[in-house]
């Protein structure tokens, strides 16, 4: 039997909890502006982690280079803590800037209400996505 393949997904913000609103705006137009030089495709989203809103991108990916290169520009170019990465088993992780993984569950599309409660998902096209168990 064929396993399910799930695409490859990294989710990241150039935001920083302690610069401004303005601040933060470059910051995010910096990040879009390298990955348009790059060729790499994203969305915008609204990320909330820890009750903390902030303009994220979702980028869909297709190799380990692509992931390689979202690392280096998250940890070095934008001082993150951590990206969430979905592999193609569809299991989640935040992949922190040590490199260290730490598993979280799967990454789904879910109802409005059911992230009412929920201190961290993403909300693209309408759509909220969160990590169920």
């Amino acid at each position: 039997m064929r396993q399910l393949e799930y695409t490859q997904v990294v989710i990241l913000s150039a935001e920083l909890a302690n610069l401004s609103s303005e601040e933060n705006s470059q910051r995010t137009f910096n990040l879009q502006t390298c990955l348009d030089d790059l060729n790499i495709g994203y969305n915008s989203a609204i990320g909330v982690y820890k009750y903390n809103v902030e303009t994220s991108l979702v980028v869909l990916i297709n190799n380990i280079e692509t992931l390689q290169v979202l690392q280096g520009l998250a940890f070095d170019s934008f001082k993150q803590d951590f990206i969430l990465y979905q592999d193609k088993q569809g299991e989640s992780y935040l992949i922190y800037n040590t490199l260290d993984r730490e598993h979280l569950g799967k990454l789904r599309k879910v109802h409005k209400h059911k992230v009412k409660n929920k201190d961290s998902y993403t909300y693209m096209n309408n759509s909220y996505y969160s990590i169920v168990a």
